[in-house]
């Protein structure tokens, strides 16, 4: 077996019972053998998807448990998310041809194939029979994780029969919610103990590789020296062009590099297709995560970026972007309207807080235009209420953990939250649902005041994020705000 990076070893020394280990060890070796380098490929001319892929996602699985500010993961849920992170993608390996039982058990999770497979062998399948499989691999996956416990047949035979059969069907889970499905509609107990989390697991996991996009994942060598689809290969320009960074422990930095002329031609369509869409791809992801004490945020400063030293892409991308960028329509557009996230639990308990009545109370206004502030700040202070005001998501996470620590001498009674907290007005910013989630986990009481609410959001901002009351920047209810703003500063902490 290959020797594991820092980041396994870390995640691994929470592991701490011997059959895990174990397991995980026998898992690993599989994950090898089915990627490995003399191994026939299926699905052929897509970026890394192996072993090192793997190894970049447990380094990022770590940096994300290091923003957790809720309770650490279980014995249990630290065992999944690893065999999560080494089993998600072999559903890409998967001779369906070879093992049809395994394609009629991921039917039966809810696979779609539309194609009859026709490949004589594991690296003759046609690009349609390709395209079939990666669409499907979650299933994949997860049928080969069942097939191979159930018959101990195929290379994760023996490694599958030492998941304990009490986790099996959450490891099921944990693969096939890692890509494609709603990851709300991932069951949010551990099938045997609804004391664990689930849903966290596998929004772990599906995080973690939605961050292994940059540089790291390709070498741009090989599609200069070999001919690979145009279609794929957009993909690997791109990921050579980006790079993603933790610039703190709860904030992520997305950049894509394009030469001047680049930029300039394609500059804004290459920031709405894939920056402003990962913000809104993985918005539910992040809602699940900063609901079990874990939130993170794409910095507002993510952009595409000109620089001379970029060389210029092959025309052949260009075109490729071109056509991409006509093709897009209403239905393949970035979204611009929030769907609410259905099922969103909130799954952490924190304990008991008891409120120093010496301790100074203050209401905390996150908003980040300036005359909204001034506005609020008018209301507020005319009433004589103690207000602090931060302009963004760090910041104000910054001053909401502080409130939170036990050294703190600054009690907050109340966050009042605009959703949008990007005063360059992108829309698929709602970067502060990640804020009244962490008031929740906080136990400190919300007023969300935005531009944006639908009843239906409304409804879910009450139910999911506990906020106390939503009002509309458009026709704010003045009195109705200042109502309950003196509700929320006479209700105790609990």
């Amino acid at each position: 077996m290959a020797k594991s990076t820092n980041a396994e070893e870390q995640l691994l020394m929470h592991i701490t019972e011997h059959r895990l280990r174990a397991s995980l060890i026998a898992v690993r070796q599989a994950m090898e053998y089915i990627w490995a380098d003399d191994a026939p490929r299926i699905v052929q001319d897509y970026t890394d998807h192996g072993e090192n892929h793997s190894k970049r996602l447990a380094g990022f699985a770590v940096k994300l448990l290091e923003a957790n500010v809720g309770r650490n993961l279980s014995v249990q849920e630290m065992y999944l998310l690893i065999a999560g992170i080494y089993l998600h993608d072999i559903g890409m390996q998967c001779d369906v041809v070879k093992f049809p039982e395994i394609k009629a058990r991921a039917e039966s999770l809810g696979a779609e194939f539309e194609i009859a497979f026709t490949a004589r062998t594991a690296s003759s399948y046609s690009i349609d029979e390709q395209r079939a499989i990666r669409r499907n691999h979650h299933y994949l996956a997860a049928a080969w994780i069942d097939h191979a416990n159930r018959t101990c047949t195929t290379a994760l035979g023996s490694a599958a029969q030492t998941i304990p059969e009490e986790l099996v069907d959450d490891l099921m889970d944990v693969c096939k919610y890692h890509a494609k499905l709603p990851i709300t509609d991932c069951p949010r107990e551990l099938k045997f103990d609804p004391t664990h989390c689930k849903q966290l697991v596998a929004a772990l996991l599906r995080f973690s590789d939605e961050l292994d996009v940059d540089g790291h994942r390709v070498s741009i060598e090989t599609v200069r020296n070999f001919s690979v689809d145009s279609h794929n290969s957009v993909y690997w320009w791109l990921h050579n062009r980006t790079k993603i960074v933790f610039i703190a422990p709860h904030v992520i930095l997305l950049t894509i590099r394009l030469h001047p002329y680049d930029k300039k031609q394609m500059g804004s369509f290459v920031h709405g297709a894939f920056i402003s869409k990962f913000r809104s791809k993985n918005q539910q992801v992040l809602s699940v995560l900063a609901l079990n004490g874990i939130p993170i945020v794409c910095d507002n400063n993510s952009r595409v970026v000109e620089h001379d030293r970029t060389e210029r892409l092959p025309s052949e991308i260009v075109l490729i972007l071109q056509a991409m960028y006509e093709k897009l329509d209403a239905s393949d557009a970035v979204e611009r309207t929030y769907r609410p996230a259905a099922k969103i639990p909130h799954t952490l308990s924190s304990p008991e807080v008891t409120v120093d009545q010496t301790v100074s109370k203050r209401i905390l206004v996150i908003e980040d235009r300036e005359n909204w502030r001034d506005t609020l700040g008018r209301l507020l202070d005319g009433r004589g209420f103690e207000v602090e005001y931060e302009t963004g998501y760090r910041t104000g996470l910054d001053k909401i953990l502080e409130s939170g620590s036990r050294s703190s001498v600054v009690d907050l009674a109340l966050c009042i939250v605009d959703l949008s907290l990007d005063s360059g007005g992108d829309e698929e910013n709602w970067d502060g649902l990640g804020l009244l989630a962490l008031c929740r986990i906080t136990k400190i009481p919300t007023i969300v005041v935005s531009g944006r609410l639908t009843q239906e959001l409304k409804d879910q901002l009450r139910d999911q994020y506990g906020v106390m009351a939503s009002f509309d920047k458009g026709a704010l209810p003045v009195d109705e705000l200042l109502a309950s703003v003196e509700q929320a500063l006479i209700l105790p902490r609990r």
